[in-house]
C-alpha cells in the first residue's frame, strides 16, 4: 500500500501517466501503426505501376520485380498489422493492470468512514467495467483513429506529387472527412460520460 497518493490535474493526465509507464509498448504500437499505414498506401501505387507496365509491356519478366515487391509489402503489412495489434492489446492490459493496482491502493488507504458510506456496486463498477472500457479504448482506439488521419494526409501528399489538380479536387473531401472524424469523437466523448 502506498502512503503517498499521486494526484492528477485531469483524466487525461491520469491516463497518460499510466500509458507512459509502458513507453516501449507505446512506441511499438505507434511505430507499427505508421508502418502498416505506409505499406497500405504503397501497395496501390505499386499495383498501379504493374497495371501500367502490363498494358505497355508484353514480357512478364519485366514486371516480375514489381509483383514480388507488392507481394512482399502485402505480407509485411499483414505481419506488422498483427504485431501492432498484439502490442496494442498488451498495452491495454498492462494499463488496466496498473490502474487496478492504483485503485486498490487508493481504496485501501481510505478511512473506515469512507467505506461505510461508499456503495459497493459503484466501487465494483469502477474496478471492473470502467477499467475494462479504458483497456478497450487503449487497445483499439489508436487503430481506428490514427490510420484514417494518416491515410488522408498520405493520400493528399501523393495527389500533390502525382497530379496537383487531383489534389485540389481532393481538398473539400479531406475537410469533410476530418470534420466527421472529429465530430464522431466529440459525440463519443459525450455519450460515454
Amino acid at each position: 500500500m502506498n502512503s503517498k497518493q499521486k494526484t492528477y490535474k485531469s483524466y487525461l493526465t491520469w491516463l497518460l501517466h499510466h500509458l507512459l509507464k509502458q513507453k516501449f509498448l507505446m512506441i511499438l504500437v505507434i511505430l507499427g501503426i505508421i508502418l502498416v499505414t505506409l505499406t497500405r498506401t504503397l501497395i496501390p501505387l505499386i499495383l498501379g505501376d504493374i497495371v501500367d507496365k502490363t498494358i505497355m509491356i508484353s514480357d512478364i519478366k519485366e514486371i516480375m520485380p514489381l509483383i514480388l515487391t507488392a507481394l512482399f509489402l502485402y505480407i509485411t503489412n499483414i505481419v506488422l498489422d498483427y504485431g501492432s495489434m498484439m502490442a496494442g492489446h498488451f498495452l491495454g492490459l498492462k494499463t488496466e493492470q496498473n490502474m487496478r493496482t492504483e485503485f486498490f491502493d487508493v481504496i485501501q488507504s481510505k478511512p473506515l468512514k469512507y467505506h461505510d458510506s461508499a456503495r459497493t456496486g459503484d466501487l465494483q463498477a469502477l474496478a471492473t467495467n470502467d477499467l475494462r472500457i479504458i483497456n478497450t479504448m487503449v487497445s483499439h482506439g489508436a487503430f481506428f483513429i490514427y490510420p484514417f488521419i494518416q491515410v488522408a494526409i498520405m493520400a493528399y501528399i501523393l495527389f500533390v506529387v502525382l497530379d496537383l489538380r487531383l489534389a485540389l479536387f481532393f481538398i473539400p473531401f479531406l475537410i469533410f472527412y476530418v470534420y466527421f472524424i472529429i465530430n464522431s469523437l466529440f459525440h463519443f466523448r459525450i455519450d460515454s460520460r
